[in-house]
């Protein structure tokens, strides 16, 4: 449905976005198609930018399996490897669908101090809609 509203505005997002797909929702529910389709929509698809794994075979942000809560030092964490990969991309937005990877995907890019917008896909398409329908969200 949303792909197909003519309100979402094609091109609202000038600048280039890598997307990291979260462990359950590509490896589990299959779903890889359509997060892109949507940046794609928001963004152009010529600003999409993969990482090396991604879709079935995406690398873990470092929350799973409870990671999340364990007092590691970030450059320790296990997603390092992934906000590396994020960033290798020169994105300018790192685009994450799970509140774990966003938790753990910002901390990271903080700690490489990294310049790269770390934002979940709802506040992308959000930020797409007109303003009278993001008046109804807020």
């Amino acid at each position: 449905k949303i792909s197909a509203d003519k309100s979402v505005a094609g091109g609202a997002h000038s600048t280039s976005i890598t997307y990291h797909d979260p462990c359950y929702l590509a490896r589990v529910q299959n779903v890889t198609a359509a997060p892109r389709a949507l940046l794609s929509r928001v963004a152009g698809p010529k600003e999409i930018v993969e990482m090396p794994r991604h879709g079935r075979q995406t690398s873990c942000c470092g929350a799973g399996g409870g990671r999340m809560w364990f007092d590691d030092t970030v450059d320790k964490r296990v997603g390092q490897s992934r906000v590396a990969e994020a960033l290798a991309t020169s994105a300018r937005t790192l685009a994450v669908s799970c509140p774990f990877c966003l938790t753990m995907t910002t901390d990271g890019v903080a700690a490489r101090s990294g310049d790269m917008a770390v934002r979940d896909i709802a506040e992308i398409l959000a930020d797409a809609l007109p303003p009278e329908r993001q008046s109804q969200h807020a």
